[in-house]
């Protein structure tokens, strides 16, 4: 079998005037004795064939006194100008019209000229045919496909050597290259007698049919099937078959042949070039030219432009391996500012372009292009649009729409993407489909992820619907081979699956755009759809969803089969009569198509296109490190499965992202809570087992009802203090005892704290302790006091003179007032549940870990302390070389001034005063990496929300945003004065910075992704300390020097109130400010020893915390805003609830 269809369209266009009806083994055993040509005479034929066909079309171009010359020389008729100008007339300046380039002709005609000189070289380096095979014989019969050669041609001389893109589109208009060489083939060897004979013995055995002859063979065969039904005839279904083979010939006919003919008859002069070798017309047509009279200086101006834009846009489309169609691999394109700043400058270039200019089209088609390897779509869009609405032929219109289709579905705007890809196929369907569109015609485009795209379709009887999963790329076999593991996957888990109906290549022979075909299930949601339509799933139905799936996994693992691409949008969802349905898609396809998911978390991850890629490409919050590319994990397989399940489900039943996980975002059921996290552990040899998931998953009662004296897992608004979920709930203590924390009450603005006797009323406020390997610590506190810790109770309400604490009256306590009856405001953060007090010199920053469990703090000898939350307990220590740190001193030389958790929590990040900022591995205290590159010491440092980008700011007025990954500065922002504090907004595009004040202004705002400053504002004309933003980035708060707080509104700049309270103190700086997760509370810490915390909505002051000794330095909200942490000059660490 050939490898293309070159060679069977070259033989059946041999046959002129002739259609076979009859075919089978009798006819090519007739061609075989009598068509014995052989492959080297076929390849010949067809390379000379191209050679005169140049010629031919170059003499149509050249310079009327050249043409006439070579005309005359070759051609023994007389020569006409009708003829002579034929090319001219009716191919190319119907070509320069359709492609806007009427005004430079002359020019256009000099270029394809010249173009076709270097074309003619590759004559003897096209497609050598090896062997004729029986399949390439049968073609000279019953070959079907189209005549139009001219793109596998073009894709041949591509192969060869660079083709001008003008030269292409001229070569394509109405398939001028594809017909001369048809031409110049027939005429070569229609006069063989080899051919004679064949066409003579066909006819003489009554196996073809005179097309002249045509018509009355239909008629003929219309008359016997009317007669077989009236006789009930059983050859009925044959003569049917017959007449659909005479029907189909003649369309065939029309479609094909007819256009030949009519190329023939207009150009049959050309057959006299045959009487000279083609080695000798080539060697004259080098000679041949185009005048290039009267061009006018400012056309030269702008022909010599659009040609340095040519040469930039190439060189920067093969630097990044693009082209003018758009792959989905474009998008792991890596560029830098540099890279940027080059298109952006060329971009600018060739909008000063006028877009009449020949190549316009082609240098449209590049920016579009290179503009979505950098992400940025909208640009990219424009201009295809452009190309689309105004393409001159169908070539270019075909292109632009799959282009706008590549767009428009990494945008998600799947039903535009859809009419663009129909389009496409219209136009060009043997380039553009993405599975066999005759087949399994598209009814809508469902999705789009890292492995392909999802369409909706008529199965081939059009009395059902199916799923198409379009490949972007997929490895080269057979499709069987290729297909095995999801074939697999349902003769083991069928119950688990969509039934595969069916697979294959849209070009089977080149085994390209692979497609797999299964069952649609009417009425079936996937995950994410069922969340936005029905919301998070109950425990009932969560238990459900995770105990199909966990089985569906466990079966496929026993045959070595992991999904590796698991997540809500993967699990589709069904309500039946029977019960809930679950059904998991994509399984066994990880190994047809793996590239792109894989490229894209090894390339991009840390890129500012992160965020997009992870949309299109497949969601990777739910993909485990170890399919990160980070090999000391291991290679993905069961295990990694393991990890996606417990994200699915987290996600499932909290409708959170399951990388910021937080064990109160999950139903209050400790069982659940524990095996979810034991799955999302990073390492995979921690996790469990598919199998001991399944057990765990049984094990969990559905739905427990509330118990009495429960308590609920939400704050009580107007009570005092704090509730812990049900996942918090105090432990038995080892004797069989039970200890239960102190119970607050008040009446009439007294208040009283007895511990209170445990009794069965009290039996859902106590948990049986669970053992697990490692995450007992991270669900249940103990009760008993902290072991390293002062106990110290104490209540403060709005009044700031107000506290109480739990301990014997003394003389001492004159001072102490009691509080007023508590108020909805006051139910948020009330009392001191505990001091650390292992810190020696001052506390400098504190920081909650993502879940929560851990508290780190760095004091100024350089040391950092991690805290286990529940315990009290310094869980490790990381060191640094002992030094002064002067976080309020003028010559700062060592130590940390900021920590910050990553948003994993697996590393913490400190910034020193010794210019460096160093990376900690949290679960062994060592020194990832140190960031060098600031010139005076770090003050702040913050994670970007993805963890992807580290921010920090420095005395050497400058901000710096690393790429974590490879710890290499991504872009330093400039800011003319001193930074001291920074921080992110929630989705990361908003950088805010608390600046020393130059020229009135003390805070920017950053736009991250373009490093262009967004606001400058001014806090009062005095130096800003401490800046935070709001969790959903619309406020940002600062404080500054004078002791006020200013809230901001973001995106105006507008300065909404100023908070005063801090003021009247000597000492009141403020010196740290954190927002409450639930966005409606703001904490600040001061120089006057307090923390105060305010109401955001109308800057009502809340209350004041009392208990420090000396300035507090920093603050932080645990992730679930129920703790405040407080660290101070006085050496302390306080918890507040």
């Amino acid at each position: 079998m050939s490898s293309t269809p070159l060679p069977q369209i070259l033989l059946n266009s041999l046959l002129d005037g002739q259609i076979i009806a009859k075919a089978g083994e009798k006819t090519l055993a007739t061609i075989k004795a009598h068509f014995t040509f052989t492959a080297h005479e076929i390849t010949k034929a067809y390379q000379d064939s191209y050679g005169y066909a140049l010629a031919a079309i170059s003499t149509g171009l050249a310079a009327p006194d050249q043409k006439l010359a070579f005309l005359q020389k070759y051609l023994h008729t007389k020569i006409t100008r009708e003829f002579a100008d034929h090319i001219e007339i009716n191919y190319l300046q119907k070509f320069a019209q359709e492609h806007g380039g009427q005004g430079n002709l002359a020019l256009l005609r000099k270029q394809l000229i010249e173009e076709l000189k270097k074309a003619a070289k590759l004559k003897d380096k096209l497609f050598q045919i090896e062997q004729i095979t029986e399949e390439d014989l049968a073609a000279l019969i019953n070959y079907q496909g189209t005549f139009a050669i001219t793109d596998l041609i073009l894709t041949q001389m591509q192969n060869s050597a660079p083709l001008d893109d003008t030269l292409a589109a001229f070569l394509r208009h109405k398939d001028l290259l594809g017909n001369a060489i048809l031409f110049f083939f027939r005429e070569l060897l229609r006069k063989d007698e080899r051919l004679e004979k064949t066409q003579a013995a066909l006819q003489r055995e009554g196996l073809c049919v005179d097309v002249r002859n045509l018509q009355g063979e239909l008629k003929t065969a219309e008359e016997n099937i009317i007669k077989a039904v009236k006789e009930n005839s059983p050859n009925l279904i044959e003569l049917a078959q017959h007449l659909d083979k005479l029907k189909q010939t003649q369309r065939v006919w029309q479609t094909r042949h007819e256009q030949l003919r009519e190329f023939s008859r207009q150009f049959e002069t050309w057959a006299d070039l045959l009487n000279t070798q083609v080695d000798q017309v080539l060697a004259d047509m080098a000679q041949l030219h185009g005048k290039l009279d009267n061009v006018h200086n400012d056309v030269k101006i702008i022909l010599v432009k659009q040609d340095e834009l040519l040469a930039k846009f190439e060189q920067m489309m093969q630097r990044y391996n693009l082209s003018t169609r758009i792959k989905p691999r474009d998008e792991l394109t890596q560029h830098n500012s540099t890279s940027l700043k080059e298109i952006e400058q060329t971009l600018n270039e060739l909008t000063q372009l006028p877009r009449r200019t020949p190549k316009y089209h082609r240098l449209a088609f590049m920016a579009g292009s290179v503009l979505s390897s950098t992400g940025d779509l909208a640009q990219a869009e424009q201009w295809l649009l452009q190309v689309r609405d105004t393409a001159p032929n169908r070539v270019d219109k075909a292109l632009a729409s799959f282009n706008l289709f590549q767009i428009r579905v990494r945008r998600k705007a799947y039903t535009e993407a859809f009419k663009d890809l129909q389009t496409a196929i219209e136009l060009d369907r043997q380039q553009y489909a993405l599975h066999d569109v005759e087949k399994y015609p598209m009814l809508e485009l469902l999705g789009a992820g890292g492995m392909g795209c999802v369409f909706l379709c008529w199965n081939q009887w059009r009395d059902n619907k199916v799923v198409v999963k379009c490949f972007w790329e997929a490895p080269k076999g057979p499709r069987e081979s290729v297909f095995k593991e999801a074939l697999t996957m349902y003769d083991v888990a069928g119950e688990y699956v969509p039934k595969p109906l069916d697979y294959g290549y849209v070009n089977a022979d080149k085994m390209e755009r692979s497609y797999f075909v299964t069952e649609y299930i009417e009425g079936a949601l996937d995950g994410e759809a069922w969340l936005a339509r029905h919301g998070k799933l109950d425990l009932n139905l969560g238990l459900i969803v995770g105990l199909q799936v966990a089985q569906g996994l466990a079966v496929a693992h026993q045959k070595g089969i992991y999904h590796l691409d698991l997540k809500p949008a993967n699990l589709l969802f069904k309500q039946t009569e029977s019960g809930f349905s679950v059904k998991i898609i994509d399984f066994g396809l990880a190994q047809v198509a793996p590239n792109l998911k894989q490229q894209a978390a090894l390339s991009q991850r840390g890129s500012g296109k992160s965020l997009l890629i992870q949309e299109i490409f497949g969601t990777l919050d739910y993909a485990p490190p170890e399919q990160w590319g980070e090999k000391q994990y291991g290679q993905p397989g069961a295990k990694s499965d393991v990890f996606a399940l417990g994200a699915t489900l987290y996600h499932l039943f909290s409708g959170e992202n399951p990388r910021f996980l937080h064990p109160s975002e999950l139903p209050d059921v400790p069982e659940l809570q524990i095996l979810l996290l034991n799955c999302l552990k990073r390492y995979p040899e921690k996790r469990p087992g598919i199998q001991i998931v399944i057990i765990q998953l049984k094990q969990i009662p559905p739905n427990p009802p509330l118990e009495k004296g429960g308590t609920p897992s939400f704050r009580k608004e107007g009570s005092e203090g704090i509730f812990f979920s049900n996942s918090l709930k105090p432990k038995i203590a080892p004797s069989g005892s039970v200890t239960v924390a102190p119970e607050i009450t008040t009446s009439d603005n007294s208040a009283t704290i007895e511990p209170k006797t445990a009794t069965s009323d009290d039996s859902a406020l106590i948990d049986p302790e669970i053992t697990t390997s490692d995450d007992s610590a991270l669900i249940q506190p103990k009760t008993a006091p902290f072991d390293s810790a002062t106990v110290e109770p104490e209540i403060a309400t709005s009044d700031d003179s107000a506290r109480i604490e739990a301990k014997t009256a003394t003389s001492d306590d004159s001072a102490l007032i009691q509080p007023k009856t508590a108020t909805s405001h006051s139910a948020t953060i009330s009392k001191k549940i505990c001091t650390l007090q292992e810190h020696y010199p001052a506390v400098t920053s504190v920081a909650f870990s993502p879940l929560g469990h851990l508290l780190a703090s760095a004091i100024e000898d350089g040391t950092i302390k991690l805290w286990d939350v529940k315990t009290g307990k310094v869980q490790r220590t990381l060191k640094i070389k002992t030094g002064i740190l002067g976080f309020f001193q003028k010559e700062p030389t060592q130590g940390h001034h900021s920590i910050a958790f990553s948003p994993d929590g697996y590393t913490l990040a400190s910034g020193s005063a010794d210019k460096t900022i160093k990376m900690w591995n949290v679960n062994n205290g060592k020194v990832l990496r140190t960031l060098t590159g600031h010139k005076l010491s770090v003050q702040s440092i913050a994670f970007s929300p993805d963890g992807y980008t580290l921010a920090s700011g420095s005395k050497d007025k400058t901000i710096r945003l690393w790429d974590v990954s490879t710890g290499k500065i991504r872009r330093i922002l400039q800011c003319d004065r001193s930074v001291l504090s920074i921080g992110f907004s929630l989705d990361g595009r908003t950088l805010a910075a608390g600046c020393v004040c130059f020229d009135y202004i003390n805070i920017i705002l950053w736009n991250v992704s373009t490093g262009k400053m967004h606001k400058a504002l001014s806090h009062a004309n005095n130096t800003v300390i401490s800046v935070a933003l709001s969790y959903d980035g619309r406020i940002l708060a600062s404080g500054s020097k004078d002791k006020t707080i200013m809230l901001w509104e973001v995106s105006t700049g507008k300065m909404l109130r100023t908070l005063e309270g801090h003021r009247k103190h000597n000492r009141g700086e403020v010196y740290s400010l954190a927002f409450c997760p639930d966005e409606r509370l703001l904490a600040s810490g001061s120089g006057d020893h307090t923390i105060k915390l305010w109401d955001v909505s109308t800057g009502e002051r809340l209350g004041t915390l009392q208990g420090h000794e000396d300035s507090v330095t920093s603050i932080a909200f645990s992730p679930d805003g129920d703790t405040l942490a407080s660290g101070s000059k006085d050496t302390t660490i306080k918890l507040w609830r």
